[in-house]
């Protein structure tokens, strides 16, 4: 039995409509605009409404927020397939985009890594490509120069990206999902690669970049 202070409306998935229901103080106005959750409610939805799927509730847990947007989300969902009770507990985040980029001076390829206090797995200095998450817009190549940015300092043009997960999946998946067993994340993969001079390369060696508002520290 809910608190009589939880939030609740009605969510419709599918042809269907179910209870959406939170944990005191969460605002499930924010919940509903939050694209990540919009997505699930699509993909879910389609496979109700194809009879495969039946959602009974869905429970909001806990939301984080990154200033006024809503960054991580976790939820509950009551779900049924093909009559059969599946794990419906969803930790929500959305998708990133992860750049591979491939320096090549006097025929030697390089990488750039980055490295990132990622305090989840216990780690202060974990070496990464660069990556970030995506606003929702779907512009994903757009996004991807802008990360490359902000980690980096590497300037460059959309066009300049090659879509890995196009080339490997087309319009089937968004990107590479490595939890989906609880999350919803995807990671789309591009690739970007050129020839650097010598001064190029040690430029990038040891920069400090990221931006401050959004807690990153990036060496």
């Amino acid at each position: 039995m809910l608190p009589a202070s939880s939030p609740s409306m009605s969510l419709e998935v599918g042809r269907t409509t179910v209870p959406l229901t939170a944990e005191p103080g969460v605002d499930l106005a924010s919940v509903q605009s939050y694209a990540p959750f919009k997505d699930w409610v699509r993909e879910v939805g389609a496979h109700v409404s194809a009879g495969r799927a039946k959602v009974s509730k869905v429970h909001i847990q806990s939301v984080d927020f990154f200033g006024p947007k809503v960054g991580f989300m976790k939820f509950k969902a009551d779900v049924t397939v093909d009559g059969k009770f599946v794990p419906g507990i969803v930790f929500s985040r959305g998708g990133s985009v992860a750049i591979l980029v491939v320096l090549i001076h006097e025929g030697t390829p390089y990488t750039v890594l980055v490295r990132q206090p990622r305090v989840a797995v216990g780690n202060m200095t974990m070496p990464e490509i660069p990556a970030g998450m995506v606003d929702g817009c779907g512009n994903f190549s757009g996004a991807a120069a802008k990360e490359l940015k902000e980690e980096t300092g590497i300037e460059i043009h959309e066009k300049d990206l090659i879509d890995m997960t196009d080339l490997a999946f087309g319009d089937a998946y968004p990107g590479m999902y490595p939890s989906c067993g609880a999350s919803d994340e995807f990671n789309r993969l591009f690739l970007y690669r050129r020839e650097v001079t010598a001064a190029e390369l040690e430029s990038l060696q040891g920069r400090l970049t990221g931006v401050a508002e959004e807690g990153e520290h990036i060496k």
